[in-house]
């Protein structure tokens, strides 16, 4: 379709639309492919994807914008740097967040599991509340680890596009629902 990232980079600037899926067919399956092999799932590559597809465009949008390298080396290194940026991050807050290794005495132990059987009965009482389809769509997600595609079919939505919106939907509503004190101290 295009013989060279200059006429992609002519294209996008036009605002063609064909160029933005040029781009994502001939790049995806590579930040996909590398993004599995480095500990990810599909969801997290597609979310990965389209911040580094946002950058890009951003970044191509603009006249003065030339490139230094192919258009597909300048996404993969994109998508790379956030998905380790994520991956540290995710480290990070799992490092800090066990802090059950740090208890020195028995008592401690006990009023922090104590504590953490309260803000679990509490979540799940909020999740409760949100109503069927989105509690369905949320414990699909995170505790039976579904992608978006088989989530989209078991609840009949017409594509994960639509599924991944309505969690995002369902997710603003129950972090409304949440008092912040409780999500504070997890």
């Amino acid at each position: 379709m295009y013989s060279s990232d200059e006429e992609v980079l002519r294209a996008l600037r036009s605002n063609r639309q064909d160029a933005l899926k040029h781009v994502y067919k001939t790049i995806y399956p590579s930040v996909l492919s590398y993004i599995r092999n480095n500990s990810g799932s599909e969801d997290e590559a597609q979310d990965i994807f389209q911040e580094a597809m946002i950058v890009f465009y951003q970044k191509a949008s603009q006249e003065e914008f030339k490139l230094s390298a192919a258009i597909k080396t300048f996404v993969f290194a994109v998508s790379k740097n956030l998905w380790l940026k994520k991956l540290r991050d995710t480290k990070r807050h799992t490092d800090i967040g066990n802090y059950e290794n740090v208890l020195t005495d028995d008592q401690s132990e006990k009023e922090l599991t104590e504590h953490q059987e309260k803000v679990k009965t509490s979540l799940v009482n909020f999740l409760n509340e949100l109503g069927h389809p989105c509690r369905k769509l949320l414990v699909l997600y995170y505790y039976e680890k579904k992608s978006m595609d088989e989530i989209s079919q078991d609840m009949g939505y017409s594509n994960s596009n639509s599924a991944k919106n309505q969690k995002y939907k369902c997710l603003q509503r129950l972090k409304k629902s949440v008092p912040t004190d409780l999500l504070a101290n997890l």
